[in-house]
C-alpha cells in the first residue's frame, strides 16, 4: 500500500487535520488570526494559539465557540473522521533569540603621540602603557 493512498495512515491524519482546521473556523476571525494548530490528544481536541490572550479569550467564548464547532462537526459529518469530548486551549510560547549586529570593536595599537612638552614622569608612564599594549596585543 502507498503511504498516501486512499485508506493509509498518512491519508486518516491528513483528513483529521483538515477536519480541526475546518473546526477552527468556529473560533471566529479575532481567534482564528492567534490559531496556530489543532491536535487530538485522546479524547481531547486542543487549539494551540500563538498568544497567551487568544487562550484566554478560548477561555471566556468555550461555550458559544463548542456551540459553533457542533453546527460545523454536524453539516461537514465528520463523525468518522474526529471523535473528542473534551475541547480545550494552550498558548504556545515562541522565543525569538535577539540578534545583535556584531559590534566593531577597535582594539588598542599602542601607537599614539605623546607629545615634546609632557613631563618626564609621565612621559615614562605613557611608555609603559605602549608598551604593554604592544605586548599584549593580540592576546
Amino acid at each position: 500500500m502507498n503511504l498516501f493512498e486512499e485508506g493509509s495512515k498518512a491519508d486518516a491524519k491528513l483528513k483529521q487535520v483538515n477536519a480541526i482546521t475546518l473546526l477552527a473556523d468556529a473560533l471566529g476571525d479575532k481567534l482564528k488570526a492567534h490559531f496556530s494548530y489543532g491536535s487530538l490528544v485522546g479524547d481531547t481536541l486542543i487549539f494551540h494559539f500563538n498568544h497567551a490572550g487568544a487562550s484566554f479569550m478560548f477561555g471566556q467564548q468555550k461555550e458559544r465557540i463548542v456551540e459553533r464547532m457542533r453546527e460545523i462537526y454536524k453539516a461537514n459529518n465528520l463523525r468518522g473522521l474526529l471523535v473528542f469530548k473534551k475541547v480545550e486551549s494552550k498558548a504556545i510560547l515562541i522565543v525569538k533569540e535577539k540578534i545583535e549586529a556584531e559590534k566593531e570593536i577597535e582594539l588598542a595599537t599602542g601607537n599614539f603621540d605623546i607629545g615634546d612638552n609632557v613631563d618626564i614622569e609621565i612621559r615614562r608612564l605613557f611608555e609603559q602603557i605602549r608598551k604593554s599594549i604592544q605586548k599584549n596585543r593580540g592576546k
